[in-house]
């Protein structure tokens, strides 16, 4: 489950500005949920600091009974390797390591061995059809081809949460649904996934959406 309670996010410079303004909600295990909203109502700020990307100004987030924003840096590492995992609009592949490799550096982070992270990545890759690719470069792949690696780079540390900020951003009609497939499909199988979108298309996939305007919640609704 994730609760937050009373957030509030400043952003300080010669201007402040209020990113989120006292907001509160609960998503239970197994949610699909949407954060929608117009640019700069504080979605992508949600999703950074849900995941620990950034800090609480004040309230309080938790995370699988765990206090985000009193998380130290190791902590925060770990819940960042473990329990949450990102997919970001511009894939953040590493273009120096094979497509294999990008998808088993969680695994390295954490220390696991090269026999398994290989094993486990060959696995992953071969479930959303990229097996063949799997020693490429980056450069190699089409957009929906780096954004499918990057699914498995998320999944690869079987993580309670999915964090997905604008997955179908740089991806054409195809791709962007073959792409929301693999999100439904994921969160079918128990996975939570809270994904930011501007595109109303997207959110058809969800089973709940929370819109945003201006740092506050003005609608939370369960879909179907």
């Amino acid at each position: 489950m994730i609760k937050a309670e009373n957030v509030r996010k400043v952003y300080a410079g010669e201007v402040s500005f209020l990113a989120l303004d006292n907001i509160s909600f609960e998503i239970k295990d197994g949610e699909f949920v949407g954060i929608c909203g117009k640019s700069g109502c504080g979605k992508s700020t949600l999703l950074n600091l849900i995941g620990g990307l950034d800090g609480i100004t004040s309230g309080t987030i938790e995370v699988q009974g765990k206090n985000v924003g009193t998380m130290g840096d190791r902590e925060l590492s770990d819940f960042r390797n473990r329990t949450v995992s990102f997919v970001f609009q511009a894939f953040y592949l590493d273009p120096n390591l094979t497509v294999s490799e990008n998808v088993a550096m969680p695994l390295l982070i954490a220390g696991v061995k090269k026999k398994e992270r290989e094993k486990k990545a060959l696995a992953l890759l071969e479930r959303l059809s990229l097996k063949d690719k799997a020693r490429n470069k980056p450069a190699k792949l089409s957009g929906g081809e780096m954004q499918r690696a990057a699914i498995a780079r998320a999944l690869i540390t079987d993580p309670a949460v999915i964090l997905a900020d604008e997955p179908t951003g740089n991806l054409d009609v195809k791709n962007g649904r073959e792409v929301l497939r693999l999100l439904k499909e994921i969160n079918e199988s128990g996975t939570t996934v809270i994904m930011v979108s501007h595109n109303p298309g997207d959110l058809e996939n969800c089973t709940r959406i929370i819109e945003l305007s201006d740092g506050k919640i003005i609608r939370d609704e369960v879909c179907g």
